[in-house]
């Protein structure tokens, strides 16, 4: 699959934000002693759309500042960045002014964050703002875990997306989100977009395949703290629909290459173990096992179901019956995309511990 890098301005040069925005530059110094800092420095910066900002590098932290801060800010936060030389500090430290142009992805979600930046996004960015926001409200509960989230939305997604053959180099999550169209940049950016409005970290990873051709995907921090691979480009339309999700770094170099010292590692354990999600055979077993964790309290219940003898969706006989079961009271249904291999949620009505029970 064919990528077009994201271009990077470096210069000394003051760079003006292409797109309309709300926050005044921010004349407060922040002191970043570490990559990590740095790097959060921009995300608060590329929340509100903050065109520049005035920085302290400590002494080592960026050894040649104008070739090591380019890799230190997130591609896909800001299209083009820059910095301006203000003075040598003390102690060895380097005093920058820090000046962004933010991408697509960062401004629709900082519409999504605050409502009065949406007045200032363009008519295909809120066209593609609205598709996230019917995503979340159709795919997501708020009962659910980050990981439940991230099976969900990658579902989501590779239903509302196709790949564009035709266009290899459209890497857009505005074109994805809005046209349902574009290439494995544009599916890395609209699902770190759509976890951006859940609060999910994710990276994006530039990286090739295994015969060599340029490739995009992300990485996933989710509740446990640890990083997973995430490809839903080659999920889409795979047989195997989920061999991408949630993968550790072993299972992704089989087929994929990447500077793997410029991301966080991954876990020996993939996430999607039997342990976490668990998977029936039937909708019998799955409604057992729910009434079980109905039972206990729990607020919401989530497990892989195949069925390869029944109708692969979850049958309005069968939710109409669960929802008037004796023993479980349930509040939501929500199913990820149909077939024989698919993710089912229960969200329970509320009822205490005591009151499930009797």
């Amino acid at each position: 699959m064919k990528h077009k890098h994201t271009s990077l301005l470096i210069t000394l040069a003051f760079i003006a934000a292409s797109a309309p925005v709300l926050a005044a530059s921010d004349k407060t110094r922040n002191v970043v002693d570490s990559l990590e800092s740095f790097r959060a420095v921009v995300d608060r910066m590329a929340d509100t759309l903050q065109p520049e900002k005035d920085i302290t590098i400590q002494q080592g932290v960026i050894k040649n500042t104008a070739s090591h801060l380019p890799r230190c800010v997130y591609f896909d936060n800001a299209t083009h960045h820059a910095y301006m030389w203000l003075n040598n500090g003390n102690n060895g430290t380097r005093n920058i002014r820090l000046q962004l142009t933010y991408s697509d992805g960062t401004r629709i979600l900082a519409g999504y964050k605050h409502p009065e930046i949406e007045q200032t996004l363009s008519e295909d960015e809120l066209r593609a703002l609205d598709a996230c926001k019917a995503i979340i409200r159709d795919a997501v509960h708020e009962d659910m875990t980050s990981l439940q989230k991230v099976l969900f939305l990658h579902d989501a997604l590779a239903h509302h997306a196709m790949y564009d053959y035709e266009d290899t180099s459209n890497q857009s999550c505005t074109s994805m989100m809005a046209e349902g169209m574009g290439a494995c940049g544009a599916y890395a950016r609209s699902m770190r977009l759509l976890l951006g409005m859940l609060g999910i970290p994710q990276r994006i990873i530039q990286g090739s395949n295994k015969d060599g051709s340029p490739h995009c995907w992300g990485l996933v921090q989710l509740e446990d703290g640890e990083w997973y691979h995430l490809d839903v480009t080659k999920d889409d339309d795979n047989p195997n629909r989920y061999q991408y999700l949630c993968v550790t770094d072993q299972e992704m170099s089989m087929d994929h290459n990447w500077e793997k010292e410029e991301y966080p590692d991954t876990p020996v354990t993939p996430a999607l173990t039997n342990a976490r999600i668990p998977q029936f055979f039937s909708e019998e077993a799955f409604l057992q096992a729910a009434q079980i964790a109905y039972r206990s309290g729990a607020p919401a219940y989530c497990a892989r179901l195949t069925c390869k003898e029944t109708d692969a969706s979850f049958t309005k006989t069968r939710e109409a019956g669960a929802a008037k079961g004796r023993s479980m009271r349930i509040a939501r249904i929500m199913t990820t995309s149909s077939g024989p291999d698919r993710f089912v949620f229960l969200s329970f009505r509320n009822a205490s511990s005591s009151a499930r029970a009797k």
